[in-house]
Formats: C-alpha cells, sequence, structure tokens
C-alpha cells in the first residue's frame, strides 16, 4: 500500500500535470461548463417544463454523465497515449527499464500517473451529480453502481491506450487508434449488437446506464426491453454487475500484455496459455449474451427492425420470426469473427522468421525433439520461438 502512494511514477506525474499555471485553467474551465450545464438544464425543467423539484433535479445526471465522460475517456485516454510517445521521444521508456521498481509498479505509475489531471477534474464534477441524486431523491445504491462502472471503464480504456503506446512500432498511431476505438464502441458497437455482438456493449456504460434510466429520468417507457437484466446462458443478473465481470477478464488480459512486455521487452504479447484463455473467455461472451436472445426474436436485426415498421398487416409473432437466410448470415458472421480472434491469437504468439530460425538452431544444438507446453522462465525466449 506505501508503494502505491509513493509510487515514483506516480509522484512525477503528479507535479508535472498538477502544476499552478496549467491547472488552474483547467479547473477554471471545468467548472464553468459543468455549472452552465447543471445550472441550464435544472432551470429548464424548472420554468419551461414545469416538472417537479425531485424530477427538475434529474434532468441535468445524464448531461453530466456526458461530460463526465468525455473528460475521462477522451481526454484522459488521449493523454495517456500521448504522454506515453512523448516518453518514447525523450528515451525515457528506456530510462524507465533500467529502474528497479517492479512491472506491475511500472504499469500502474503510468497507468495511474498520465492522467492524473482528468481524474482530478472528473472527481470536481461530482458534486453536482451527487446534488442530483439527493435532490432527485434517487438512491445512493444507484449513485455507487453507476459510477463504480464509470471509473472501472475509464480504467479500461486508459489500460488500453497504455498498451496501445507501449506495443505500436509508430507511437503516434496509438493516439488516433485509441481515440477510434472509443468512438467506435460507442456508435459502431451499438448498432453492431443488433448482429449479436452484445458481449462488447459491457465494456461501455451504455448498459448501466440503460438498466437505471427510469431513475435517472422518470420518463415514461424508459424500462429497458431486457428489464435492465443480462442474461449470460441460463444466468441473469444486473447490467452493471455483468459489465463488471466482463470489464475484470479484460483488465486481466490486457494487464498480463503490459506486465510481459515491461518484464522482457522481446516477449511476445500473451502466451500459450494467456491465448486460450482470452479465446475461451471471448467466445464464452460473445456466444451467453447471443444464445438467450434468440428466442425472443431480439437477436436478428431484420425482424427487429420490422417489428416497428409502419403499416405492416403481418402479425407480431409473424414479425419475430426470423427468415432462413437471415440465419445463415448471422452464423457466417460469428464465423468470420472467429476466424478473426484466431488470426489474432496466433500472431501474438507467432515468433518473427528470423525468431523462429533461431529458436530451431537452439533446439537442435540443444538435442530436442519437441518442445514441452510450458518452459521455465530462462528457456522461454528459445522453446517459446521455436514453438510453431
Amino acid at each position: 500500500m506505501i508503494d502505491f502512494f509513493f509510487n515514483p511514477l506516480i509522484l512525477r506525474y503528479s507535479r508535472s500535470r498538477l502544476r499552478r499555471q496549467t491547472l488552474i485553467g483547467s479547473i477554471v474551465a471545468t467548472l464553468i461548463i459543468t455549472a452552465f450545464i447543471f445550472f441550464t438544464s435544472h432551470w429548464s425543467g424548472t420554468n419551461q417544463l414545469e416538472l417537479t423539484e425531485s424530477s427538475a433535479a434529474r434532468l441535468p445526471i445524464l448531461p453530466l454523465l456526458m461530460m463526465q465522460g468525455f473528460i475521462l475517456f477522451f481526454i484522459g485516454t488521449g493523454s495517456v497515449a500521448s504522454g506515453m510517445t512523448a516518453e518514447e521521444d525523450e528515451g525515457v521508456i528506456d530510462y524507465q527499464r533500467l529502474t528497479p521498481m517492479t512491472p506491475i509498479s511500472k504499469v500502474i505509475g503510468y497507468l495511474l500517473g498520465l492522467p492524473i489531471r482528468e481524474w482530478l477534474l472528473f472527481f470536481l464534477t461530482l458534486p453536482f451529480s451527487a446534488w442530483c441524486f439527493w435532490k432527485g431523491q434517487i438512491s445512493w445504491s444507484v449513485f455507487a453502481e453507476l459510477y463504480t462502472v464509470v471509473i472501472t471503464t475509464g480504467l479500461l480504456y486508459h489500460m488500453t491506450a497504455l498498451l496501445a503506446a507501449t506495443v505500436m512500432k509508430n507511437r503516434r498511431l496509438a493516439f488516433l487508434g485509441s481515440m477510434g476505438l472509443i468512438f467506435a464502441l460507442y456508435t459502431v458497437m451499438p448498432n453492431a449488437s443488433k448482429l449479436g455482438l452484445v458481449a462488447f456493449n459491457y465494456v461501455t456504460i451504455l448498459p448501466t446506464v440503460e438498466q437505471f434510466m427510469p431513475e435517472l429520468t422518470e420518463i415514461p417507457g424508459s424500462e429497458p426491453l431486457d428489464g435492465g437484466m443480462a442474461r449470460f446462458f441460463g444466468l441473469v443478473m444486473p447490467h452493471s454487475q455483468f459489465t463488471l465481470i466482463s470489464q475484470a477478464a479484460f483488465f486481466l488480459i490486457i494487464g498480463t500484455m503490459l506486465w510481459r512486455r515491461w518484464n522482457r521487452p522481446e516477449c511476445h504479447l500473451l502466451g500459450k496459455l494467456g491465448v486460450i484463455f482470452s479465446f475461451i473467455w471471448l467466445q464464452a461472451a460473445i456466444l451467453g449474451t447471443s444464445i438467450p436472445l434468440i428466442e425472443s426474436g431480439r437477436i436478428f436485426p431484420m425482424n427487429v427492425l420490422s417489428i416497428f415498421s409502419m403499416g405492416s398487416k403481418r402479425t407480431f409473432a409473424e414479425r419475430a420470426m426470423p427468415t432462413i437466410s437471415e440465419g445463415e448470415m448471422m452464423v457466417g458472421f460469428y464465423g468470420l469473427l472467429t476466424l478473426v480472434i484466431l488470426w489474432v491469437g496466433t500472431v501474438m504468439i507467432a515468433p518473427s522468421p528470423s525468431v523462429q530460425r533461431r529458436g530451431w538452431q537452439r533446439a537442435e544444438k540443444l538435442g530436442w525433439t519437441r518442445l514441452p507446453f510450458r518452459t521455465t522462465r530462462q528457456e522461454l525466449p528459445s522453446q517459446c520461438s521455436s514453438w510453431l
């Protein structure tokens, strides 16, 4: 615990990124925009819409959540990617590899140190949201669950940007790649869920917001179609809980990649066991969240759209029935996605031709006729490179 709070990287970035000259301007700009959103939304609910006090107090919650997400998800992720790019340009990354810090301490230092200003700005906006929950008479358990998911999602995006900036040879593309990934998660993935990719929605805050939408807005008809519950094969649990479970798996996978790269720069992103675990989890997440939607027909995109079509003479049961061609299309899409996942996993553990050649030469020199599935740390570089 002491090492965590006195992490040299966290202390370094807390001094460089929280300097008074730049910090005061960021705080003032953030508070002005947040206060404008808060008072404008509350005033319009009280005077224009003539809502009750509790209903008017709930109006600023979603706009404030969008503001907080922009600070934490976009600006914070960009700070991590651009900060690692600057570290590489200055040659600090090679210096950090020589320091006597453990790999996990370096990962935590960069993960929390680079976006430390954005975390401070995010926490400065929380009192506005807390006031809305208090005056809106919303349970504090909703506040705790919602913002727990927001914080873990921000950490996951920051860790993804840290991995991209650590792995990519052109580190400047890591910034654009991280921004593009977050943009796709909130624009492309909600539509891709209509093709059965419901699992990827749980790396965002959208399912959790949908779960608590009736409490946050009091708008009639805002109740989610699934009752705010996630279905994973035969298990049923709230969206917020399944989001945390899904993100924990991605934390483990990405954290393992970062640890391996900081422990040995030449090491592959994942070992054989890591790739197998990742593949099993992705397949279980995709199938486990998609199969329960087959019975209701919500997994089939064309039929979901036809349910809301105007002037249709077919009954609801007829419109909810999928066609054979649509089922074949979704099976083919799932097969293509599986091949892409297998290709990415193979690339992660496959050595380059030169490294593979050296591994074969070493295996022949030592008289190995076959390689074991697992190896010791000393034998890992040569055996892992010659395994394929």
